[in-house]
């Protein structure tokens, strides 16, 4: 402990035992070594089987086709009644599915 009315040791240029010095963290030499990554063959897929992109919609894009607050996309997503494609704690759509759900929403109503 540094005696009553002296400076901080960081003041004179030293720093606490934090595991940095003043020029940045100290670096450890890992004596661990480098592992290759896997090798990874692609298949070609032929052209004729290949299907066509789906493209996949943000909430955003969906409330203004629909012209709703975001809020209730959300909301109907969560509760299932909307079709939604999660990604992790991320939302999307496919508008193919949406489209299919606009139509089977029309022939509900009288």
């Amino acid at each position: 402990m540094p005696f009553a009315g002296s400076p901080p040791p960081w003041s004179t240029g030293l720093r606490p035992h934090d595991g940095t010095t003043p020029a940045g963290p100290v670096r450890i030499a890992s004596s661990r070594k480098p592992v290759a990554a896997p090798s990874v063959t692609a298949t070609a897929i032929p052209a004729e089987s290949a299907a066509p992109p789906v493209r996949l919609l943000t909430a955003d894009e969906v409330a203004a086709r629909w012209q709703v607050p975001r809020s209730w996309v959300y909301a109907a997503s969560r509760t299932g009644r909307i079709p939604t494609v999660r990604f992790g704690h991320y939302y999307r759509y496919r508008l193919d599915a949406i489209e299919e759900w606009e139509q089977t929403q029309d022939a509900r109503r009288p």
